[in-house]
């Protein structure tokens, strides 16, 4: 009975297995503009089902799996790359495409943050 207990706490300490894939940081560019910040990030052999973004407070995470045998191997591997984000990205309207190997992710800036033209009248 002794020898049954160590062995289910030798049990709980044990990880369970995983397959772990190679993680790779893909090149990102980024720019800005009056309207919003642009995230172009060379992921080539991701398709778009395999693309994962998330936001989660002010934490942007791309990821995207790599599955071609051709161009990775047999286990593949992943790009990941994360990003803080300032205050003034709307994160309802941030949109991303995936076009030849590369993820653009639009960052929209809030309207109040946008600069703008002030008119001037007489009197």
């Amino acid at each position: 009975m002794n020898v049954q207990r160590n062995m289910a706490k030798r049990h709980e300490k044990t990880p369970e297995w995983v397959e772990q894939r190679r993680t790779v940081a893909p090149w990102v560019d980024v720019y800005e503009n009056p309207q919003e910040l642009l995230l172009m990030a060379d992921m080539p052999g991701v398709n778009k089902d395999a693309v994962n973004i998330r936001l989660d407070k002010n934490q942007l995470t791309l990821e995207g799996a790599v599955k071609d045998p051709e161009l990775s191997g047999e286990a593949g591997f992943m790009f990941s790359r994360t990003f803080l984000i300032p205050n003034g990205i709307d994160p309802d309207r941030i949109a991303a495409k995936l076009k030849h190997g590369v993820l653009t992710v639009h960052l929209p800036k809030h309207d109040k943050l946008r600069p703008r033209q002030i008119t001037v009248t007489d009197g």
